[in-house]
């Protein structure tokens, strides 16, 4: 069987991406875990920390990916997010998270997607940061379809996460959906501690 030419395109893009991103970037990001671990920010400083360094990453290779507003299908599927995640969520965009869809199912959009756009962009969650396709088009995504489709994965940048979320003692993930079921909404438990 042929592979299908999306794949086809989309590995030839993630090689783009990876030659193109600039050299300064690529250094950052080798020393990344020594950096994250010897800093001593708080284990919330230290993910928004990460989430700026990945959007400095990316916007090298933006260009290449259909990710763009307005394309959501990916808030379809399974979102794992950690307690630590989920209370940045709460911090920095209260008024989302309280009015977050409550019972759904994955498979179901994503508890902060409305009208197609995500209303915590600024502060979504790493798997959602990470989640970049370089086909040429989003017409894999529209039916979820895996065929093969190439993501960009940064060694020190996962080890960095994984360092932060050890740290923080907040680690346990489950789907976004997960934490909005009518009686877990207000458990207050479900929810660690953390400092601005």
């Amino acid at each position: 069987m042929s592979e299908h030419p999306e794949v086809t395109a989309s590995k030839i893009n993630r090689t783009k991406a990876i030659e193109i991103i600039p050299v300064k970037f690529k250094q950052q990001e080798e020393k990344l875990l020594n950096k994250v671990e010897k800093s001593k920010k708080n284990p919330t400083a230290k993910l928004i920390d990460l989430y700026e360094f990945m959007g400095g990453l990316s916007v090298s290779f933006n260009h290449l990916t259909p990710c763009k507003k307005g394309c959501s299908y990916c808030c379809e599927i399974r979102v794992d997010v950690s307690e630590l995640e989920l209370s940045l969520i709460k911090l920095k965009a209260k008024k989302a998270y309280n009015n977050a869809k409550k019972d759904l199912l994955i498979g179901e959009p994503c508890p902060f997607l409305h009208n197609g756009s995500c209303s915590i962009y600024e502060v979504r969650p790493f798997v959602c940061r990470r989640h970049q396709v370089f086909t040429p088009t989003n017409s894999l995504c529209i039916n979820n379809e895996e065929l093969g489709q190439e993501l960009l994965s940064f060694s020190e940048v996962d080890a960095s996460y994984l360092h932060i979320l050890n740290e923080s003692n907040c680690g346990k993930s489950k789907d976004i959906r997960e934490y909005f079921h009518t009686g877990t909404f207000k458990n207050k438990k479900t929810l660690c501690v953390i400092h601005e």
